[in-house]
């Protein structure tokens, strides 16, 4: 399952359905904002500094696409920043990709 997956899925779940996805490559720096609505409740896994939302469960491939997408950004000296308030859930990425 993909963040892409877990979006859809939060959508789906809730009255009022939101997705936005902005997508910019300007410059050899790639920009992506997926917003969603949700239904405002979020998990956290891990403990300490390690700890990372998960808003699904670690179970039956769900979960793993927020992971994923910080192993990416890792990997290729990004950036990610999560945000959320009761109904709004935001995930940019931002990475310097090789023309």
């Amino acid at each position: 399952m993909t963040a892409s997956d877990n979006a859809l899925e939060a959508v789906a779940q809730v009255r009022d359905k939101k997705l936005a996805i902005d997508i910019e490559y300007k410059r050899g720096a790639l920009f992506i904002q997926v917003k969603n609505t949700f239904d405002g409740e979020v998990r956290y896994a891990g403990e300490g500094e390690g700890r990372r939302i998960a808003t699904r469960k670690e179970s039956a491939g769900h979960g793993l696409g927020l992971k994923n997408i910080a192993r990416a950004v890792e990997k290729y000296n990004g950036y990610m920043d999560i945000t959320h308030d009761n109904q709004t859930f935001t995930a940019v990425v931002f990475l310097y990709v090789d023309g």
